[in-house]
């Protein structure tokens, strides 16, 4: 079965935060400019009303910010 995008998105963004941010999801919301309310947003869980998928521009201007391959966020990791 192929997972969403958007599911692979979502936790790719809990690997990167764990990498860059030590798990804190307030200090990596404040390494991109963004509010932590967002960043966790992305995270919910996707039956939940506050839960917002990432787009493409945000996924690419964060692979980039974090020296990330472009599309490192839509795919799985190892």
């Amino acid at each position: 079965m192929i997972q969403p995008v958007t599911d692979t998105r979502r936790q790719r963004l809990r690997d990167l935060i764990d990498e860059v941010a030590q798990g804190n999801q307030a200090r990596f919301a404040t390494m991109i400019g963004k509010s932590r309310a967002y960043v966790g947003f992305w995270l919910a869980d996707p039956t939940k009303p506050h839960a917002k998928a990432m787009n493409h521009e945000s996924a690419r201007e964060i692979e980039t910010r974090f020296g990330k391959p472009p599309g490192w966020l839509d795919t799985k990791g190892a």
